[in-house]
């Protein structure tokens, strides 16, 4: 895969490599000293649509409270977090 076909979410127990077209994960990279190793994993995919509608520079990483994904249910992204 190349790597222009991925961007990097970025989260507090971690960053989630995803694919671009799919929004399945393709790896999540932990820091030594994160607690919740099993954080992510639950989820199934980031909502590529939504991501792309509400963040056109979403290229150079994001917050993962600014992506919406599929977890148990549909989880939306937080919008106006950062105000």
């Amino acid at each position: 895969m190349d790597r222009a076909d991925t961007f990097l979410i970025h989260g507090s127990n971690g960053d989630i490599l995803v694919n671009l077209s799919t929004g399945a994960i393709i790896s999540i990279l932990r820091e030594d000293d994160v607690e919740d190793d099993t954080a992510y994993t639950n989820i199934l995919k980031f909502d590529i649509v939504q991501i792309k509608a509400d963040h056109p520079d979403y290229m150079g990483g994001m917050d993962i409270l600014d992506c919406g994904f599929w977890y148990r249910e549909y989880e939306p992204a937080i919008k106006g977090w950062r105000s």
